[in-house]
């Protein structure tokens, strides 16, 4: 692989710091476009934890027919975000590189 993004989208929200909300679609894929959106939160923890704890949320909705591009999705975002927890723990990921 270049390195180039094989994928396009348009920003349908942006709040910051607490949602992101973007189209999400690759070439000749169906659907054409997904919609995938991020959203932080504040969690009362008061009771667990003496640092703040904030939930992400991610959705990644709006599949039509392809059962094959939904589980593709389904496979690739537990890894991503397990990789994103690694890094805002420890400052490295997981090295994910999609395969599948």
């Amino acid at each position: 692989m270049d390195g180039t993004l094989n994928w396009h989208g348009t920003l349908l929200e942006y709040e910051p710091p607490r949602v992101l909300s973007y189209t999400f679609g690759v070439p000749k894929a169906d659907p054409p476009t997904t919609r995938v959106r991020f959203e932080l939160t504040d969690v009362d923890s008061r009771d667990v934890s003496s640092v703040p704890v904030v939930r992400l949320r991610l959705t990644h909705d709006r599949f039509d027919s392809d059962e094959a591009f939904f589980s593709g999705y389904r496979r690739a975002w537990p890894e991503l975000m397990s990789s994103l927890k690694s890094l805002l723990e420890t400052g490295s990921s997981l090295g994910f590189v999609y395969a599948h």
